[in-house]
């Protein structure tokens, strides 16, 4: 890992901290785009700049990034409002439609672009239906590329954002695929979004089952910190969810300080693989590799070696290329 991308990172924190930062940050637009890549935050750091003078002249060679990404979170946040309106018009004829994640917060009235927003997730009564129903009366179409088990392919359409139609919320079944059902909002018609309690519960579990490759970004601390403010009894749910809350600032088992540790020690961890410029840096399985070592957690550490007993001609070929980059 360079020093630069340490500082740059060191950067992004104290500004979530609201810690003072250095009068002028690394030049180097390659390393930030990087990390800004793999931490997801551009969105929510340009708007900051635009509040706090010192932040931006630290973030000064980074600034044409960040008001790419904030132009981008906008257009795409107010693209999903506008299907997410032809959507409810269908509901009458499909069923319930609970919209999720950040497609949600954007229905509760949270402003488009403090974060990136690229699909749209929603589970469906009969998500059968609504996949059918999207695809003849709205002109999507289906995109098999890497469907996990969670979610019917991906719908895209030129000029929208993609559509998750989720037969569960993560990979395995759990309590919350019943729960979140339970007194849902419906902040226009058609369409409802989970309770303040199943949508912070829901984003702690995307953040440390969902993406557990990709665990402690500073962009789920963000989110975390948004949604899980006003809920009460979250903590316990799992190490993981509990490192998250503390480093939000929301209490939790675990202090604030060791919570850091735990999230730099891992993304400082990420950002020490060699980039390549073949793939981006949130994509990179020896990105995702190096995280889950670097948490050190038995459970991780434990479904990295059934993993790679599962596969371990995926394994073999993902160690070369770990010793073909560092050449």
């Amino acid at each position: 890992m360079t020093s630069s991308a340490s500082a740059i990172y060191e950067i992004m924190v104290a500004a979530l901290r609201g810690r003072d930062v250095p009068d002028i940050g690394p030049n180097d637009t390659a390393t930030w785009d990087r990390v800004l890549c793999i931490e997801a935050c551009g969105p929510w750091l340009e708007w900051a700049c635009r509040r706090d003078p010192a932040l931006a002249r630290a973030m000064e060679p980074a600034r044409p990034i960040l008001r790419a990404q904030s132009e981008a979170a906008v257009a795409h946040g107010l693209t999903a409002m506008s299907q997410l309106a032809e959507i409810a018009k269908l509901t009458p004829t499909i069923g319930r439609v609970l919209v999720l994640k950040g497609a949600a917060r954007l229905l509760s009235g949270e402003a488009a672009g403090r974060r990136t927003l690229s699909d749209i997730d929603i589970i469906a009564e009969n998500a059968i239906a609504c996949h059918h129903a999207l695809q003849r009366e709205l002109g999507y179409r289906p995109d098999e590329t890497g469907t996990p088990g969670r979610h019917l392919p991906a719908l895209v359409r030129e000029g929208s954002v993609s559509v998750e139609i989720h037969t569960r919320l993560s990979d395995n079944r759990s309590r919350l695929d019943a729960e979140i059902w339970r007194e849902t909002r419906t902040p226009v018609a058609g369409l409802e979004i989970p309770s303040v309690e199943s949508l912070a519960r829901h984003t702690l579990e995307h953040a440390t089952v969902v993406h557990r490759t990709l665990r402690y970004r500073l962009r789920d601390v963000l989110d975390v910190s948004a949604v899980c403010k006003d809920v009460r009894g979250l903590t316990g749910m799992s190490a993981a969810s509990d490192t998250l809350l503390a480093a939000a600032g929301l209490g939790g088992d675990v202090s604030a300080e060791r919570a850091w540790r735990t999230v730099r020690r891992v993304a400082l961890a990420r950002l020490a693989v060699p980039a390549t410029a073949r793939i981006a840096g949130d994509h990179d399985p020896l990105v995702y590799v190096a995280g889950q070592v670097a948490e050190a957690s038995p459970a991780v550490l434990a479904g990295l070696a059934w993993r790679a007993l599962r596969a371990p001609l995926r394994t073999v070929a993902t160690v070369r290329g770990a010793i073909e980059r560092g050449r």
